[in-house]
C-alpha cells in the first residue's frame, strides 16, 4: 500500500498489519514455508484457482498462517508475509549458483527439505513478489536441466496461472509466460487450438480485472499471427463487445487493429479458411504503426472483408460523435481510414456492384469517398 496513493489505508495497515511481528503472531517462518511448499508441490495445488493476502482482525488470537477454502481460494496471512519472504529469500541465496545433476537422491532430498529445492523456494518468492526476475530465470534453468518434460511444462503453466490471479500487471510474468508458451507449442502434444484457447482465456480474465493491462494485451497481440480465419472473426466479435463497454481502454482498440490487419493479409490468400499469415508479431506491429502514421501500402483483400472494414469505420463515426473526448477512438478511426485507403488503392476492394439490404456499395470504397467521409 502506497502512502501517497491511499494515506488512510496506509496508516491502518501500518497500525494493524505491519506491526504484527512474528513473535506476536506466534508463527515460525521456516515451518510456514515448509507447509506452504508441501501444499504447492502436492496434487492439491491444481485445485487452487486464486490466491491473495488476508488481513485478519488484530483482536483475534487464533489465526492461521494461510488457509485454503473449499472453493480453491488460497489466502496468506498478511502478518506472516514479511518474515516468510525474508526466509524464502535467504533460502534462495543459499542455493548453489550452478544446478547440480538431478538424481533420485536429489529429488528425495528436495522432497524432504524444500529449502533446497529451487522450484519450491522460487514458488514462495514469486507468490509474494512476482517481479523477482532472478527467480523466474532460475526456474527456466531448472526446466531446461530437466529436459523440458511435458509434465513439468504443464505444471509450470498452472503455477503461472496462479501467480497471475494476484499479480495481473507485472512485465516479468508475461515475459516468462511468452517463453513458456513457445515451449509448450514445441514440446507438448497438445493442439495449437487448445493452447490458444487457454491463453486467450487467461488474457480475457486479466484484461477484465485490470483495465488497460498493457502486458496482457501485448501477449494477446503476440498470438495473432497464429490465428486462422475462423479465430480471427471470433476475436473481432469478442473485442468489439469489449471495446464498447470499455471505451477508454486503448489497448483493446490496438488489438482490434492488429486483427483487422491480419484478416486483410489473410484474405489475400487463395485459401484463407485454413492458412495463417506469413508475418510474425514484430512485422505485423510495425506495419500497423506505419498505417497509423498515414503510410499507405498495396493491401489486397476480399470484397466481403472490405465491406466489413467499412462497417467498422462507420461504427467509429457514431462513437466519435457520442464520445468525442476519447482520444483512442480517433486513433482507431485514423488506422481504419489508412487501411481502407490502402485497400482501395490496390483496386481489390470490390467489384463495383451494390449489395442488398441497404449495405454500403463496394464502389464507394475509394480514397476520395473515404476522405470525404
Amino acid at each position: 500500500v502506497s502512502k501517497s496513493h491511499n494515506p488512510v489505508l496506509y496508516a491502518w495497515c501500518s497500525t494493524n498489519c505491519l506491526s504484527m511481528s512474528e513473535d506476536k503472531l506466534g508463527f515460525d517462518a521456516a515451518t510456514v514455508f515448509a507447509q506452504l511448499c508441501e501444499l504447492l508441490l502436492s496434487p492439491a495445488s491444481t485445485t487452487i484457482i486464486a490466491y491473495g493476502f488476508l488481513v485478519p482482525d488484530p483482536s483475534l488470537t487464533d489465526v492461521a498462517p494461510f488457509d485454503l477454502s473449499s472453493d480453491g481460494l488460497l489466502g496468506l496471512n498478511f502478518g506472516i508475509v514479511p518474515s516468510l519472504y525474508k526466509y524464502a529469500l535467504s533460502c534462495f541465496y543459499a542455493l548453489p549458483e550452478r544446478d547440480t545433476p538431478i538424481t533420485v537422491a536429489s529429488r528425495q532430498a528436495s522432497a524432504t527439505s524444500p529449502s533446497n529445492d529451487p522450484m519450491a523456494v522460487t514458488s514462495i518468492l514469486l507468490l509474494i513478489n512476482a517481479t523477482n526476475y532472478t527467480a523466474w530465470n532460475r526456474r527456466r534453468r531448472v526446466l531446461r536441466q530437466r529436459g523440458y518434460i511435458a509434465q513439468d511444462l504443464l505444471a509450470e503453466r498452472v503455477f503461472v496461472d496462479l501467480v497471475l490471479t494476484k499479480h495481473l500487471k507485472k512485465a516479468e510474468i508475461w515475459l516468462y509466460r511468452k517463453w513458456l508458451f513457445d515451449l509448450l507449442r514445441d514440446r507438448v502434444d497438445i493442439s495449437l487450438s487448445t493452447l490458444l484457447d487457454h491463453e486467450l482465456a487467461v488474457c480475457s480474465q486479466t484484461s477484465t480485472e485490470y483495465l488497460r493491462n498493457y502486458y496482457s494485451w501485448s501477449h494477446r497481440i503476440s498470438l495473432v499471427p497464429l490465428f486462422d480465419n475462423h479465430r480471427l472473426q471470433n476475436e473481432l466479435t469478442w473485442s468489439l463487445k469489449f471495446s464498447r463497454s470499455h471505451l477508454a481502454d486503448r489497448c483493446c482498440l490496438h488489438y482490434r487493429e492488429q486483427l483487422w490487419l491480419a484478416a486483410t493479409l489473410l484474405s489475400a490468400r487463395s485459401d484463407p479458411s485454413s492458412a495463417r499469415i506469413d508475418a510474425d508479431e514484430r512485422t505485423l506491429t510495425s506495419l500497423g504503426d506505419r498505417l497509423q502514421r498515414g503510410q499507405l501500402f498495396d493491401l489486397r483483400c476480399s470484397p466481403a472483408l472490405s465491406e466489413s472494414l467499412f462497417e467498422a469505420f462507420e461504427q467509429t463515426t457514431q462513437l466519435c460523435e457520442l464520445y468525442a473526448g476519447h482520444e483512442g477512438l480517433w486513433y482507431h478511426r485514423r488506422f481504419l481510414l489508412a487501411l481502407l485507403c490502402s485497400v482501395a488503392l490496390s483496386g481489390s476492394s470490390g467489384d463495383g456492384k451494390h449489395s442488398s439490404a441497404g449495405a454500403t456499395p463496394s464502389s464507394s470504397l475509394t480514397p476520395a469517398a473515404l476522405l470525404a467521409e
